[in-house]
C-alpha cells in the first residue's frame, strides 16, 4: 500500500496514545515527512512520546544500546 493509505489508519490507530519507540522521534519525522510529501494532514508530531533508546542511554550499563544487546543485557 501508498503512504497515503497507510498514514490516515496509522493516526486514527494511535489516536490519543503516548508514542513508545527505540529512536522514536526518527520514526515520526520519517511518517511526518512522508504525510508532507503526499500532502496528508499528520498529528503524530504532537503526541507524547517516549523514546526507549534515551532510557537505555540514561539509565542502562550495556555496552551497546541495540535492541538485541539490549535484550540480551536486560
Amino acid at each position: 500500500p501508498k503512504a497515503a493509505e497507510l498514514i490516515p489508519k496509522l493516526v486514527e490507530f494511535v489516536g490519543q496514545s503516548i508514542l513508545i519507540g527505540h529512536g522514536i522521534r526518527f520514526d515520526v519525522e520519517l511518517v511526518m515527512a512522508e504525510a508532507k510529501r503526499a500532502g496528508i494532514g499528520c498529528t503524530l508530531g504532537g503526541r507524547q512520546q517516549i523514546d526507549t533508546l534515551r532510557l537505555a542511554r540514561h539509565y542502562g550499563e550495556s555496552p551497546s544500546n541495540s535492541l538485541e544487546v539490549l535484550r540480551n543485557h536486560f
